[in-house]
């Protein structure tokens, strides 16, 4: 099980672009590109025997909470899982017809849980449906956003097929990219699955 393992405070991709030269068929010099997310919200299991936390939307909250505990202290946890929703919707920085050779995302703390909690190894998924952001922080929702039972709230079809967007109709089945969190460090994800993914993002926009 994947615990709790602090608060998000922001998210930055890091890219690799091999550029096509357009005089030769060759590639060109290799470039970096940082993306900044152009949504992100979490969303809230915590109780999974109390609807009311399942129905609200976090997308005006400045920080974002993953895992499968939420800790209320040093001491006292809570079960429920928290999952994190990023967009990277803005991929006008990377020049047309790039070639991805390498991608990072990176999630950087600004609170980490307690030392006894060790690491835990953690998974980047990609979604397979629309979601969208909201403003609320911790309210109900509003319609069309996103909640631990939804995908858009208060929409026809809109739930998630499995609360959490957990469902194989949701995400992929298998992750983009796993890290392992080790206390003190951000997460950081790489690897040939998320640069597939970015560069599939690319190709079809």
């Amino acid at each position: 099980m994947n615990r709790l393992i602090g608060y998000v405070r922001a998210a930055i991709m890091s890219i690799g672009v091999a550029v096509l030269g357009l005089a030769t068929p060759s590639w060109g010099q290799l470039q970096e590109v940082t993306l900044n997310p152009t949504a992100d919200t979490y969303l809230n299991g915590k109780h999974l025997d109390d609807v009311h936390f399942q129905q609200c939307n976090y997308g005006g909250h400045e920080r974002l909470f993953v895992g499968d505990d939420w800790f209320e202290s040093q001491t006292v946890t809570v079960p429920g899982p928290l999952r994190i929703l990023i967009a990277f919707g803005d991929l006008s920085a990377i020049p047309p017809g790039s070639r991805i050779v390498s991608a990072e995302l990176i999630l950087h703390y600004a609170e980490h849980p307690p030392a006894s909690r060790g690491d835990h190894t953690m998974s980047l998924y990609r979604l397979l449906r629309n979601w969208q952001e909201g403003t609320r922080y911790g309210q109900p929702a509003e319609q069309a956003t996103a909640t631990f039972l939804s995908a858009l709230h208060d929409v026809v079809g809109g739930l998630w097929k499995v609360p959490g967007a957990d469902g194989t109709a949701d995400r992929e089945a298998t992750p983009s990219a796993t890290t392992v969190y080790r206390l003190g460090n951000n997460l950081i994800f790489s690897g040939q699955g998320l640069i597939r993914d970015v560069q599939d993002f690319l190709d079809h926009p």
